[in-house]
């Protein structure tokens, strides 16, 4: 094809030693840019696209790493409860047994009287919502709590239903709480036993 010269916007001059072309081969010359062009767009998009693909597979890789960390950090800590669960089984009744004489070496730092006047609160905060509460305890209690358990009769605001009557018929440490709903045993003897009827129940589920 002969030299020529593009005709480019506001600049129009042409060179004396060349020629005007056909419109047809300027056409194609035109068409041959476009070509051009639309290649090298396609090449970086080629390359746009390669390069996500990497990024996405780098994070892949990352996400896969994380799960699989996952997964293992999972596994080990299903291993220390399985085996956190089988030492627990194989020594429930030591468990129990050591609970129970830490309760009693507790129990053994205060005084008779002390213990007796919490066992008998912790009945009578059960029921102090009862219309009527009636304490036995043996004669010789009768002044020991009679002292404590008027200044808690005035603080729950039940000194006009509670009485507190001395039976004879109960041994030192007993202690019976009588309510319309029924009779308690509220001896401190009663609730351990309790106590441990409760942890050895629990330690055979």
């Amino acid at each position: 094809m002969p030299a020529f010269v593009e005709i480019k916007p506001l600049s129009t001059t042409l060179s004396d030693d060349c020629k005007v072309i056909k419109k047809a081969e300027y056409q194609r010359y035109l068409d041959a840019q476009d070509i051009v062009s639309q290649a090298k767009q396609q090449a970086l998009d080629i390359i746009a696209t390669a390069q996500q693909a990497r990024e996405e597979e780098k994070r892949r890789g990352y996400q896969d790493g994380l799960e699989h960390a996952d997964t293992a950090q999972g596994t080990a800590m299903m291993h220390t409860l399985d085996l956190c669960q089988q030492y627990l089984s194989e020594h429930q009744n030591d468990i129990v047994e050591l609970a129970i004489s830490v309760v009693h070496k507790v129990l053994g730092n205060f005084t008779q009287d002390s213990l007796f006047i919490a066992a008998a609160q912790e009945a009578l905060s059960k029921y102090k919502n009862s219309q009527t509460i009636v304490l036995h305890v043996a004669p010789e209690r009768l002044t020991s709590v009679q002292d404590n358990i008027d200044k808690l009769s005035e603080k729950w605001g039940i000194a006009g239903k509670l009485t507190l009557l001395g039976d004879e018929s109960l041994a030192s440490e007993a202690c019976i709480l009588e309510t319309p709903v029924g009779r308690l045993d509220a001896s401190l003897s009663s609730q351990l036993v309790a106590l441990e009827a409760a942890l050895r129940n629990q330690s055979q589920q």
